[in-house]
C-alpha cells in the first residue's frame, strides 16, 4: 500500500501549490461557506482530510469534487463525487459515484488545473539526528553539545570538539557576506569544502513551499534540474528543530538493504532558525559517492554536527541583519519624531517608550488665519505652505530637545521631559516657543505674495504630571502625553485668541523658569472643561525699557481689578492706551474694567471665563 503521497497543482504549465504529504483519504473540492481560503487543509473523519482546490466563486468546481484514496503497491483509487463526469488521466471520463486505479505517479485535469498525485519516496533508508535540537541564533557558543572522540586525521591529531570550536570562531567570515547577494551561495560552498560533500543546497520557507536560494556541487556540470528535497526529512526538521542525516544501505530497524539501493545517495540537513526558534530554512547537503567503486556513500555523526554549525552560522547572519533593519527602521522612524541623540538612545532601548507618570511640559503652537490663508491658496498650495511652516516648527522642536507628538491640520503638539528626563523641560519649552515666533519674518518673506497677509502664531504652554508613551497603534507610532496637563496646552492655546497675545504660560510653567525670563501676569482664567481657574502669563523675547515699563504698569492696573479697584485699573489702562495703542491683553482688560463699570448691578467676577476653546 502506498504509505504517503503528496498533490501537485499546475495552472499554465507552473507549479502554483505542493502539497504536505498525506497518508489517508483526501477529497479535492471548492470552498465552501465558511471554509479557509485556497489550498488549506480540513481533518475530516476516519482518517480522510479536505484540500480546498478552488475558491468558492468557482463554479466549474464543485464542492466536493474528487476522492483519492491510496490502495496497494503504489496505487490510488479516485471516485468521482460529484454529479458530472470528471475526466480522468489520459482524458477518459468517470461517471458519477464511479471509481478508477492508477499507478503513481499519475495527473488528471480539474478545471483550468492539471492535478499530479506523486508517491513520497519510500521510507526504508535509515534517520538519525543529533540528540539535541539546534541552537537559536545568538545563544551562548560555549556550551557545546558533546561528541564522540572523531577525529579528521589517521593519528588523531586534531579532535572533532577542536574543528567544532574553529568553526565558530570562523563564523564572522561568513557573516561578513551576510549583505551580499551571494551569502547563501557562499554558505552551500562552505558546506561542500568543510563537509565534503557532493551537493549543497540553501532551502528557505516560504509558506507551505520551500525555495531554493543556492546551489554549490563539487563539480560546476553537476546540477540537477528536476531535484527535490526529502519531504521526510523536511518535516521531521520542522517537528522537531533537530539536524537529521539518512544513509542508503540500512533499513530503519539498522538491516543492510538490498543493491536496489546502492545508487541512492546519502544526505544531511540542518535546520536555519530564526531568534523565535521557528525553521526558517534548511542546509540540505547531499553525499553521491562513496570509497571505492561499489562502496555506499556514508554521512557521519560529526559531518551533522559541522553542517549544524554551518546552518547556525546562516542563522545567525540573518538576525542580525534583521536586526540592524530593524534598527535602522526604528531610528528613522524615531528621528521624525526625537532629537538624533534620542533617537539613537530609544533604539537600543524601546523599553524607554513605555507608559509612566513624568512630570512634562506641552506646547500646542498653531496658526493664526489659516482658513483665510488657505482659501487664497487653494488645496495643492495649501499643502506646501503648511508643510513648510509645520517643518520650521519641529525644527524649533527638535533643536531645544523636544519630542514632536502630533500634527492637528494647522497645528503641532510638542512635549519636553519624557521619554529622556529633563530638568529644564519648562525651560526648553519655552526657548522653543520664542524661537518660532523668530521663524515668522522668514516664512513671510517667502509667503508673503501668495497669502497677502502676515502669518501668526497662537502658543500655548503648560507645566505638569501626565502619562506618557506610546498612544499609538500596533500599526501607526505616537508617543505622547495624556491627561490635564496637556489638555490644559490646548486650552491656553485658544487662550491666545481672546487675551491677544502670542505666547501664553501657565502659572506652572512659570514656577519653573529660572530668572532671566520676560513674563507678564495677564488674567486669572476659567477653561472649559476645566474646573479650576488658572493664571497665566504672557511670554516674550523683548527686554526693553519700554516692555518692562509696559508689563509693571500692565501688573497693576490688573492687581487693581482683581481687587475690585475698577476706577484705578482704568485709569492706567486708559494711559497705556495711549502709550502702547497696540497692546491687545491692555485692551481685552480695559473692556472688561469698562463692562463693570457701566452696569452698576453686575456681579463682580475677577475670574476671567474664556467664552470657547
Amino acid at each position: 500500500m502506498v504509505s504517503s503521497f503528496q498533490i501537485r497543482v499546475c495552472e499554465q504549465a507552473e507549479e502554483t501549490y505542493r502539497s504536505p504529504e498525506f497518508d489517508g483519504s483526501l477529497e479535492l473540492g471548492r470552498q465552501k461557506p465558511g471554509e479557509p481560503g485556497l489550498f488549506s487543509v480540513i481533518p475530516l473523519d476516519n482518517n480522510r482530510k479536505r484540500l480546498i482546490i478552488a475558491r468558492s466563486d468557482e463554479a466549474t468546481v464543485s464542492r466536493r469534487h474528487v476522492l483519492i484514496e491510496p490502495t496497494a503497491a503504489g496505487r490510488v483509487r479516485l471516485t468521482n463525487l460529484r454529479e458530472m463526469n470528471v475526466r480522468l488521466p489520459g482524458n477518459a471520463e468517470m461517471g458519477p459515484g464511479t471509481s478508477f486505479e492508477f499507478s503513481l505517479p499519475c495527473e488528471f485535469p480539474l478545471a483550468r488545473r492539471l492535478i499530479r498525485i506523486e508517491p513520497v519516496e519510500a521510507d526504508d533508508m535509515a534517520l538519525y539526528s543529533l540528540a539535541e535540537p539546534a541552537r537559536l541564533p545568538g545563544q551562548d557558543s560555549a556550551n557545546l553539545t558533546a561528541l564522540p572522540n572523531f577525529s579528521l586525521v589517521s593519528d588523531g591529531t586534531i579532535s572533532a570538539q577542536a574543528v567544532i570550536r574553529w568553526l565558530y570562531d570562523a563564523l564572522d567570515v561568513l557573516q561578513s557576506a551576510v549583505h551580499s547577494a551571494d551569502f547563501y551561495q557562499k554558505a552551500a560552498q562552505a558546506a561542500i569544502g568543510m563537509v565534503g560533500l557532493d551537493a549543497c543546497r540553501v532551502l528557505l520557507r516560504h509558506g507551505d513551499n520551500w525555495e531554493i536560494q543556492a546551489v554549490a556541487t563539487s563539480r560546476l556540470d553537476d546540477q540537477e534540474s528536476a531535484w527535490r528535497p526529502s519531504r521526510r526529512v523536511l518535516s521531521r526538521i520542522e517537528e522537531e528543530r533537530k539536524t537529521f542525516w539518512q544513509v542508503p544501505g540500512q533499513s530503519g530497524g539498522g538491516e543492510t538493504v538490498g543493491a536496489s539501493l546502492m545508487g541512492v545517495r546519502a544526505l544531511v540537513a540542518a535546520p536555519i532558525m530564526d531568534p523565535r526558534g521557528q525553521v526558517i530554512g534548511v542546509l540540505y547537503g547531499e553525499r553521491r559517492k562513496g570509497r571505492g567503486p561499489t562502496a555506499v556513500p556514508h554521512v557521519s555523526e560529526l559531518d551533522a554536527k559541522m553542517m549544524e554549525v554551518l546552518a547556525w552560522s546562516i542563522a545567525t547572519g540573518l538576525a542580525r541583519t534583521e536586526m540592524e533593519k530593524v534598527a535602522v527602521e526604528a531610528q528613522v522612524r524615531f528621528e521624525q519624531f526625537f532629537t538624533p541623540e534620542l533617537s539613537r538612545q530609544l533604539a537600543g532601548h524601546p523599553e524607554l517608550l513605555d507608559g509612566r507618570q513624568e512630570d512634562v511640559t506641552c506646547l500646542i503652537c498653531d496658526i493664526r488665519g489659516s482658513s483665510r490663508i488657505t482659501e487664497r491658496l487653494g488645496p495643492s498650495r495649501t499643502i506646501d505652505w503648511i508643510r513648510d511652516v509645520m517643518s520650521h516648527v519641529s525644527d524649533c522642536v527638535i533643536d531645544h530637545g523636544g519630542v514632536i507628538v502630533d500634527f492637528t491640520g494647522d497645528g503641532a503638539l510638542a512635549m519636553w521631559g519624557a521619554p529622556e528626563k529633563q530638568p529644564d523641560h519648562a525651560e526648553r519649552a519655552c526657548r522653543a516657543a520664542l524661537a518660532m515666533l523668530a521663524t515668522l519674518p522668514k516664512l513671510d518673506e517667502r509667503w508673503a505674495t501668495e497669502t497677502n497677509e502676515r502669518m501668526g502664531f497662537g502658543i500655548g504652554i503648560s507645566s505638569g504630571p501626565a502619562q506618557v508613551g506610546n498612544i499609538g497603534s500596533r500599526r501607526k507610532f505616537k508617543y505622547g502625553p495624556l491627561g490635564n496637563t496637556v489638555n490644559l496646552a490646548s486650552r491656553v492655546e485658544g487662550a491666545t485668541k481672546y487675551l491677544k497675545s502670542n505666547v501664553l504660560i501657565t502659572g506652572s510653567t512659570k514656577a519653573l523658569l529660572g530668572a532671566g525670563w520676560h513674563t507678564r501676569r495677564l488674567a486669572r482664567v476659567r477653561t472649559m472643561h476645566i474646573a479650576e481657574p488658572v493664571d497665566l502669563y504672557e511670554l516674550t523675547g523683548d527686554s526693553s525699557p519700554a516692555w518692562e515699563t509696559l508689563r509693571e504698569t500692565y501688573e497693576r492696573a490688573l492687581d487693581a481689578f482683581e481687587k475690585q479697584d475698577l476706577r484705578t485699573a482704568a485709569r492706567l489702562l486708559g494711559a497705556l492706551q495711549i502709550d502702547y495703542p497696540n497692546d491687545g491683553p491692555s485692551l481685552v482688560l480695559l473692556a472688561r474694567t469698562v463692562q463693570y463699570l457701566a452696569d452698576d448691578g453686575a456681579i463682580f467676577e475677577p475670574v476671567y471665563t474664556l467664552p470657547g476653546k
